[in-house]
């Protein structure tokens, strides 16, 4: 039986900052003044973000990364190991981790700006074949470099379920389909796979037809669930108490569906669960500053849906004791 029902793959940054203009974003040449003294730090990545979310719902995770020291240094690594995230799988290089600078206004319009630090070396790695041949499932993010298409070849030999993140558009067109290859889901949003699709040249059905199923996301409209037989189908999204911060949604999102297709969910019921805990994330700053507990996930499930997470709960791996 796997140790783990999800390993999270790659992070290319570590920490968020958060920086508010007030106004309107500036256009180019324009300038913008913050609303802050340098910003609030939050610990984010999205492989991290993802394990964080899954180890709140008490679902067996790890992640399998290259970063910087600071991910020791700043109390990041025993914070993830406290909330039950098994970081064995990290590789820590004697420089910087990746940071990634959120400016946003009073309208939520955002505009990202990261640099790697250390995961630009992770491809000179090689990933931790332990974790890779005893889970159910990887999520591989970027970077999609060699460690990436190594991983996604290594567990799906071992039989896991390989999904991709949105962020396969940001590899070079070659690597998409070596990743491509072994993945059986992906999670990103509708520009990202057309993009993907552009970049492949293939249409729709042909990608569908190597995959599983596909998860897209449409903003404030919901998630559209894809199959390879042409079935599409919507979940809308779960009303939230206020819209603070949408960092970290997406990774929430494609953790929890992933976990709960692990445990033998289907790709609706999946996306239902994904957009219950997503609904938490956007509600305050921070990507892990709001992950729900497993009570506080199924009293907002049946509100969204009608329906008691009694039914589903039980399904999901019990944590490693």
């Amino acid at each position: 039986m796997p140790r783990f029902s999800v390993v999270t793959v790659g992070s290319i940054t570590l920490f968020d900052h958060l920086l508010a203009t007030g106004a309107a974003l500036p256009r180019a040449g324009e300038t913008a003044l913050l609303d802050c003294e340098g910003g609030t730090t939050f610990d984010g990545g999205c492989g991290m973000n993802q394990a964080m979310a899954l180890a709140a719902l008490g679902v067996p995770v790890a992640t399998a990364m290259v970063c910087g020291e600071d991910f020791r240094d700043s109390g990041y690594a025993d914070r993830a190991t406290a909330a039950g995230v098994d970081v064995a799988g990290v590789e820590m290089l004697a420089e910087g981790s990746g940071h990634c600078y959120l400016i946003f206004d009073d309208d939520g319009h955002t505009i990202c700006i990261c640099e790697n630090g250390a995961s630009r070396r992770q491809g000179d790695h090689r990933p931790p074949v332990d974790l890779l041949t005893t889970t159910g499932a990887v999520i591989l993010n970027i970077p999609f470099d060699a460690y990436a298409v190594e991983a996604a070849r290594i567990a799906a030999a071992a039989g896991a379920m390989v999904v991709a993140s949105g962020q396969l558009l940001t590899a070079d067109p070659e690597v998409q389909r070596r990743i491509l290859e072994h993945c059986t889901h992906i999670s990103c949003n509708w520009p990202e796979l057309e993009g993907l699709l552009e970049a492949q040249r293939i249409d729709r059905a042909e990608l569908l037809a190597g995959l599983r199923g596909a998860w897209v996301t449409a903003g404030g409209e919901g998630v559209d669930v894809l199959s390879p037989d042409g079935t599409e189908t919507r979940v809308r999204a779960v009303p939230v108490d206020r819209l603070v911060d949408p960092t970290g949604a997406g990774d929430a999102f494609v953790a929890t569906a992933t976990a709960a297709t692990v445990a033998g969910h289907d790709p609706v019921a999946a996306a239902q669960l994904g957009s219950t805990v997503a609904s938490f994330v956007v509600e305050r700053e921070g990507a892990q500053t709001n992950l729900p507990t497993p009570e506080r996930l199924r009293e907002r499930y049946r509100t969204a849906f009608g329906a008691e997470l009694q039914a589903f709960a039980p399904r999901f791996p019990a944590a490693r004791g």
